[in-house]
């Protein structure tokens, strides 16, 4: 909880953008995963003893599943090596967890991380769940997100909005004209505005 707590900042997504080794990745950056979650209150809460598990104590929120930390901790050495790789640039995020989820059988490694990021969102379930302020913050972020879409497509609506070129360098040209438009537009309501 110290680690998660003091991480500088926060990045929102709806429930699609979320995946528990997505939450373990997350705890290797500054950046922390918070999610609003769908149907939050149907999502395997996570504890660390037996004793502990919801069908054994009667406590309303608990957890109802024993974490396996045994191949947290025999993986521990692997899931630092893919962190680096990836903070270095080696390889992509995107790259390695779509090659570990897409195997038929999932691997060790690939399951460390999911014990491991079931930890970091049962974590980060129990704040949404006990902090107001918490979830507040997750909706104005969505919000926010949300408006941006719908001022993008408001700029950018030739075309029903979509790209008709395949060259990365002419889709980048016509993302980076929109982007101006956007912060033309911005600027121009805050000095008229205020």
């Amino acid at each position: 909880d110290t680690i998660i707590r003091s991480i500088s900042s926060h990045f929102s997504t709806d429930t699609h953008g979320v995946t528990d080794p997505i939450f373990a990745a997350s705890l290797f950056t500054k950046v922390s995963l918070a999610p609003r979650i769908r149907n939050i209150g149907k999502q395997t809460l996570y504890g660390f003893h037996s004793k502990d598990v919801k069908k054994k104590n009667g406590k309303t929120i608990a957890p109802n599943m024993k974490a396996n930390t045994n191949i947290i901790i025999e993986k521990w050495e692997d899931i630092l090596r893919i962190m680096v790789s990836i903070k270095l640039g080696k390889c992509s995020a995107t790259q390695v967890f779509s090659h570990m989820s897409s195997s038929e059988k999932q691997s060790d490694i690939y399951k460390a991380f999911k014990a491991l990021g079931g930890i970091i969102k049962t974590n980060h379930i129990l704040r949404y769940y006990d902090d107001l302020e918490f979830r507040q913050k997750i909706q104005k972020r969505l919000s926010l997100g949300e408006h941006s879409q719908k001022f993008k497509g408001a700029i950018f609506f030739g075309r029903n909005g979509k790209f008709q070129v395949g060259e990365p360098d002419e889709m980048q040209r016509i993302a980076m004209c929109t982007t101006i438009l956007q912060n033309c537009i911005v600027l121009w309501n805050y000095i008229i505005l205020t």
